[in-house]
């Protein structure tokens, strides 16, 4: 038996509508924002099995919200700020920009048709708060502030415990609890708990080492991209990392992080570098969108090497190696907003994916006037495994004349 206890952390459960009797459709009210939505001259709202269907697109509009309709897989999407829900008609799976999914009692449906959905865990979805009065049969709709990301969290450390009752073994751990206020620190939070939890509660049930208890300790650190990494420390050894973006509070994988890693080395080996100050620099670029899903990050960066001199030839190779890394990143956010966009147009596939990204490092060597250059792109599309590609060229400095591309080679992944 085991048991896991500690700080009560607020999940994201959708609370369903209480129950109502089935008042005509022309006695309920709908109120956003102090506001009544009028549905004269449309389908107004109807109660099925105690719950609230309303037409989506008069609804949610007047929320705020932007709002889409997929007729090719009968999908409706609402999205504000950072937060984004969808359902497709006949369904009661309501799919949320997280990843995670929550259940409705009753399935949108086509009713003179006008797209109907659930109300209340549509709107909670997206961060509304909803209230039913019964005496006056009226729903209240507030919408939340869409603030942006901050560029840094505060967060307080929040401690928990659980043990293997059959064993005896124990453990007591820390964890953060991002204090920040905006949209999207309540689904970082959720994340960090349920991941810290699971391995917890899988450490509990197959642990089978000498320790009767383990006390585990984190460590955090953040980026200048965004990101949130955490390091579990179970006596001063590693128990388990784990990184999320502050933007959207999705974990990012591995690959990710490698690829951030490789960048700042290589950039600490150019500053080291004898002679990097005097005859070059590495700069980096860096490009981002936000996905069609409404909810995630397409993220890409470049570097390129900037050249010490004043002559209009080194101005010229400059500008050639800047342009060339820009847009490389900005090409690849634009191909993969379009491959993301067909993806998430075709099922089966997930209707949500966690972000992708593109890293292109550089590498600097000289001879004489003539620099050459070797570049690492790492790539993770959809549908595709982690690629790695390494090109090289030489410049003339010079001349300011760039070599056209002497090979491009795939590097295996361990």
């Amino acid at each position: 038996m085991k048991r896991l206890f500690g700080s009560v952390v607020c999940l994201a459960m959708i609370a369903a509508m209480p129950a109502m009797n089935a008042y005509g459709s022309d006695d309920i009210k709908i109120i956003v924002d102090g506001e009544e939505v009028s549905f004269e001259g449309d389908q107004s709202p109807v109660i099925e099995n105690g719950r609230t269907l309303v037409p989506f697109r008069a609804v949610f509009e007047k929320m705020g919200a932007e709002v889409k309709w997929f007729s090719d897989v009968k999908l409706c999407e609402a999205s504000l700020g950072q937060l984004t829900v969808g359902i497709h008609i006949d369904s009661t799976e309501v799919v949320l920009g997280d990843g995670m999914s929550v259940e409705s009692d009753v399935p949108a449906k086509i009713m003179n048709g006008r797209t109907m959905v659930p109300l209340r865990v549509l709107s909670e979805g997206i961060g509304a708060e909803v209230e039913w009065d019964g005496e006056t049969k009226t729903v209240t709709i507030n919408t939340p502030e869409t603030d942006e990301a901050p560029s840094s969290v505060e967060y307080e450390m929040l401690q928990s415990g659980g043990d293997n009752m059959d064993t005896g073994f124990y453990i007591d751990f820390e964890y953060p609890s991002v204090t920040s206020d905006y949209t999207m620190a309540k689904t970082l939070n959720e994340n960090i708990y349920n991941d810290i939890f699971e391995v917890v509660d899988k450490t509990l049930d197959s642990y089978d080492g000498d320790k009767k208890s383990l006390n585990i300790k984190c460590s955090i650190t953040e980026n200048d991209s965004g990101i949130l990494s955490l390091k579990y420390l179970a006596d001063d050894e590693t128990f388990y990392e784990a990184s999320y973006g502050i933007m959207n509070g999705a974990k990012i994988d591995d690959n990710f992080l490698n690829a951030m890693d490789k960048l700042s080395e290589d950039i600490k080996a150019a500053e080291d570098a004898e002679k990097a100050d005097e005859a070059y620099t590495i700069e980096e670029y860096t490009a981002e969108k936000k996905a069609d899903d409404g909810a995630n990050y397409i993220y890409a960066a470049a570097q390129y090497p900037v050249f010490s001199g004043e002559s209009e030839e080194i101005a010229k190779l400059n500008e050639e190696l800047e342009k060339a890394a820009k847009q490389a990143a900005d090409d690849f956010v634009e191909d993969y907003a379009e491959d993301a966009k067909k993806i998430y147009d075709n099922p089966p596939q997930k209707l949500f994916e966690v972000p992708y990204n593109f890293y292109k490092s550089c590498e600097v060597t000289l001879d004489g006037s003539v620099a050459s250059i070797s570049e690492t792109t790492h790539e993770t599309l959809y549908g595709s495994d982690d690629a790695e590609t390494k090109s090289e060229y030489t410049a003339n400095l010079d001349t300011g004349e760039i070599s056209k591309l002497l090979g491009t080679t795939k590097i295996d992944n361990p």
